[in-house]
């Protein structure tokens, strides 16, 4: 029987593995677009979400989501530095670099005093930046095409396990502040573009990401909706009714993008 202090870490390494071998499946098979949309899904912070909502109460949930929404401007800036920097620089370069700058902005974001107002305002100036330099930055054809191995989809899945355990494990070394970043790390996002960038090539990584980032909107309205409710209508309302948010506006992108130009 296992643990119940590795339960958490065990949800998390498997929801994480999930979503990558997922996304860089879709990514191969149906598209870019496709696999950064899987991507951010609420696939793997979910789990993160209901494991705090079984220990904590409705406030705590409040408050967690509200540091989310906060945190969403340093995730947004990571994922438009991977777009930029994944077509014209090697994977251990673009990725290193995105981290870098989303570590930087997560710990400058934790020392303003966030409101619900000023949250939206930051991440509403950030979403208009970031789609001013994609428009700039037109994306380039993928020509490279992956050759399917039989231990391609069980080797992402370990590796992604692995590299959840590491920074989980690291915490109990690093403080609970470094904790509380590493806890929204994208570890998710950056798994898959190692993968991505490894086996499709660095236009492929940056077409994913910028999918990415015309998803990320909805992770924004599920956890603004989490935060809404979770004192008047109670944590598990919340997040479902976030849930429902996140998966409405993946469908919604998922019309647009078959209605569109391919």
């Amino acid at each position: 029987m296992v643990e119940a202090d590795w339960l958490p870490l065990l949800i998390r390494v498997v929801a994480a593995s999930g979503v990558v071998v997922l996304a860089s499946l879709a990514a191969e098979r149906v598209g870019p677009f496709f696999g950064g949309l899987i991507a951010t899904l609420p696939v793997s912070t979910g789990p993160a979400y209901v494991l705090l909502a079984i220990d904590h109460d409705d406030s705590f949930i409040a408050e967690t989501a509200l540091s989310s929404l906060a945190t969403n401007v340093a995730m947004i800036s990571y994922l438009v530095a991977l777009v930029l920097a994944s077509p014209r620089y090697r994977m251990p370069v673009s990725l290193g670099g995105a981290i870098a700058l989303w570590i930087g902005a997560a710990m400058l974001l934790r020392f303003v005093p966030w409101t619900v107002a000023g949250v939206l305002a930051a991440n509403l100036a950030t979403y208009g930046m970031a789609f001013l330099l994609l428009r700039r930055s037109p994306p380039e054809p993928v020509t490279r095409r992956a050759v399917p191995r039989w231990y391609d989809v069980p080797l992402r899945a370990v590796l992604v396990g692995l590299l959840v355990v590491g920074v989980t494990t690291a915490s109990a070394w690093i403080g609970p502040a470094a904790t509380g970043i590493g806890a929204i790390f994208p570890i998710a996002l950056s798994s898959l573009t190692a993968v991505v960038h490894q086996r499709l090539g660095g236009a492929a990584a940056a077409a994913t990401m910028r999918g990415a980032v015309v998803a990320n909107p909805g992770f924004l309205l599920s956890v603004l909706t989490a935060h809404l409710l979770a004192v008047p209508a109670g944590r598990w309302w919340a997040l479902a009714a976030g849930l429902a948010v996140s998966l409405a506006w993946s469908a919604g992108l998922l019309v647009w993008k078959a209605r569109g130009p391919r």
